[in-house]
């Protein structure tokens, strides 16, 4: 699915999102990534949610977002509440989403300047 054209002054926009592929800017990544209007981890080295560690999200409170949107793959699921007990603990919003939904709502609250941060789960096998 490509997206919009947009107006925003950030450094990163997702330009299409297609399973197994996220291309941001001018580039195609096909491993996940995490990412916000000024900064891009590549690669993000998670593939599945069984992966995940209560670490990941630690490392986020330092870019300082409001809102953490994590892309769980194509199927939704939920993240477990103690992994993202560091972003509470900082007040952070976080929003659960199939990765497609993220790139989308990404992109919407990047044009509208707010400080937001993406972890996009790509080439998810299995979200258990």
């Amino acid at each position: 699915m490509r997206f919009a054209n947009d107006f925003t002054n950030a450094r990163y926009i997702i330009r299409a999102y297609s399973k197994g592929t996220v291309r941001i800017n001018d580039t195609d990544y096909h491993h996940s990534v995490i990412l916000s209007q000024d900064q891009l981890i590549s690669p993000w080295p998670i593939a599945s949610l069984n992966q995940l560690q209560a670490t990941d999200f630690q490392n986020l409170v330092a870019l300082s977002p409001e809102l953490v949107i994590i892309g769980v793959g194509d199927t939704f699921t939920f993240v477990k509440p103690q992994l993202l007990q560091p972003l509470y603990d900082k007040q952070i919003g976080v929003e659960i989403m199939t990765t497609d939904a993220a790139c989308r709502t990404y992109n919407l609250l990047v044009g509208e300047g707010r400080k937001i941060v993406a972890c996009l789960i790509i080439n998810a096998l299995s979200n258990d």
